[in-house]
């Protein structure tokens, strides 16, 4: 069977248009990568689009090409069978506790062929982001973190026939709040900016960890764990001044001594606050595989970071900028944090 993927490269362009296509051939993966020009040379530069599209050849068990043929004949499309498999589905969750009213026909699809799908998926994208980063790097050019948008993938027994490849809607939730007035928040915003004592960089890198998570997790991984140390770093010389100079000069000492040294919720027994508890070893355990992924990947060493293993670390680096700030004298972080580990720490200043 033949697979495709293609998405778009926004505000990108070729230099001239005799330039287009450019083709990449790959043998380990059998890949062909395609840029192409999908807008016209006229238009303006940030509206431009070059269309990618990555083409390869494989040979499926028989029970993927099984399903690969029932999605070709429409057999999961609106069908008899596709009705009784979805409603097969819903009693299950029902059962489980775990419907909601919603469900998406992905889910009908047999977990083999699923995991099949996302795979082929991955190693499609990855294929074609790997050959627009270097290609990038080659000529010294930049078109932001994530230009890439509509990817979509096809399938064809014949090269002109294509259907789509069933994939798995995913995406990562979180509150967004809109700024709010207060006295306390004006007091403490006016206080702090005559003060010159401005919002600490290690939050400025988290938010930078955040916003290039989705294109560039290694690089997102390195600047979180930066950003952890850059903030206990700080705590340090907040708590204890002479140290400055020797922080500043000396190589870095681990971050996980550091942290176990010297955040006091670290060195406190609070086991009769056990989901306190759980989340602090949770923390420390987080940020002991991310310092380990860290080591392998600046001595040059290849890691597949998944996008759950970033977020937990994030996650985690979050709380402990958050747990310096309060421990700086900041009692307010307590409202961005873990809510049990939170109530723990008000807890013990009454």
């Amino acid at each position: 069977m033949i697979f495709r993927y293609t998405c778009e490269l926004r505000s990108a362009f070729f230099g001239r248009e005799e330039f287009s296509p450019i083709v990449f051939s790959y043998k380990k993966p059998a890949v062909k990568v395609v840029f192409r020009n999908k807008s016209s040379q006229n238009e303006p530069k940030n509206e431009r689009l070059i269309l990618c599209e990555v083409t390869t050849e494989k040979n499926p068990s028989k029970n993927i090409l099984a399903e690969f043929t029932k999605l070709e004949k429409g057999y999961y499309t609106k069908t008899k069978e596709s009705d009784e498999l979805l409603e097969k589905f819903i009693s299950s969750l029902k059962e489980k506790g775990g419907y909601h009213g919603h469900c998406l026909p992905y889910d009908i699809l047999p977990k083999f062929f699923q995991d099949y799908c996302s795979e082929l998926a991955r190693g499609l994208s990855e294929q074609v982001r790997n050959t627009y980063r270097n290609l990038i790097w080659y000529q010294g050019l930049d078109y932001g973190i994530n230009p890439f948008q509509n990817g979509v993938v096809e399938a064809s027994t014949d090269g002109a026939a294509w259907f789509g490849v069933p994939g798995q809607l995913s995406f990562e939730t979180g509150m967004i709040h809109g700024i709010s007035s207060s006295e306390e928040t004006i007091q403490f915003v006016t206080s702090s900016v005559q003060a010159k004592d401005f919002e600490p960089l290690a939050h400025e890198m988290l938010r930078e960890a955040k916003a290039i998570r989705g294109e560039h997790k290694r690089s997102s991984l390195l600047i979180a764990i930066s950003a952890a140390e850059t903030g206990i770093k700080k705590f340090i010389v907040y708590m204890q001044p002479d140290t400055k100079w020797l922080l500043e000069n000396a190589p870095s000492p681990d971050l996980l001594k550091l942290v176990k040294e010297y955040i006091p919720i670290f060195k406190l027994d609070i086991s009769s606050h056990e989901d306190a508890k759980s989340r602090e070893v949770e923390i420390l355990e987080i940020l002991k595989k991310g310092i380990s992924i860290r080591n392998r990947l600046v001595h040059g060493a290849s890691y597949s970071l998944s996008s759950q293993t970033l977020g937990d670390l994030i996650g985690a680096v979050e709380e402990l900028i958050w747990l310096i700030d309060y421990y700086s004298g900041n009692e307010w972080a307590t409202r961005h944090m873990n809510e049990k580990l939170a109530e723990h720490l008000l807890t013990r200043e009454e």
